[in-house]
């Protein structure tokens, strides 16, 4: 019988695939349309090394969660909610020089940390960006996918729509994680 952790990711998974995906123009057409700004919980600031518990990779299934989003070497990947830059690493590692990974967060610290840690593991395909609650401000057409973290409401309302023109056409939008 399968760990209930895992029964957890799959779930996700499943929930992800079957309304993570969005066409380039389908989120703009079922937008709500709203005046009111997107409720957003507020940034962690705590110590983001947190993220980096020992068995995170397997327990997540990372491996299989990038081979699914068909992250690999040579493709563009935003990760929306990056916090710590767990999985934005991982996916720089993947995509090598040739690629490239958008760490976006809405944290200012977040950000900063991820930049210091792709200077410190030599990575120079991450680039960080500060994003606002409703806008990642990623450049248009710019990913092959789009990871982000549902655990914290994830893309909604405005958040989508920019999301989904920031995704080349086939590119995919999901979530990623299912657990911290």
């Amino acid at each position: 019988m399968p760990k209930a952790g895992t029964r957890i990711i799959r779930f996700v998974l499943l929930i992800s695939f079957a309304g993570g995906i969005w066409p380039q123009n389908a989120a703009r057409a079922q937008a709500p349309q709203t005046t009111e700004p997107r409720k957003t919980s507020e940034p962690y600031t705590g110590d983001l090394s947190i993220f980096d518990s020992p068995g995170r990779d397997e327990r997540l299934q990372i491996n299989r969660v990038m081979d699914i989003l068909g992250i690999q070497v040579a493709k563009s990947v935003a990760d929306i909610g990056a916090g710590s830059g767990w999985f934005t690493v991982r996916a720089a590692k993947r995509v090598g020089g040739l690629g490239v990974v958008y760490a976006v967060d809405i944290n200012p610290e977040a950000v900063e940390y991820i930049g210091k840690r792709a200077e410190k593991e030599k990575l120079q395909n991450v680039k960080t960006i500060l994003s606002k609650p409703d806008d990642p401000s990623l450049p248009a057409g710019s990913c092959r996918a789009a990871a982000q973290d549902l655990s914290r409401g994830g893309a909604s309302g405005g958040v989508a729509e920019e999301l989904a023109g920031s995704v080349a056409p086939g590119g995919e939008d999901r979530d990623h994680r299912s657990q911290r």
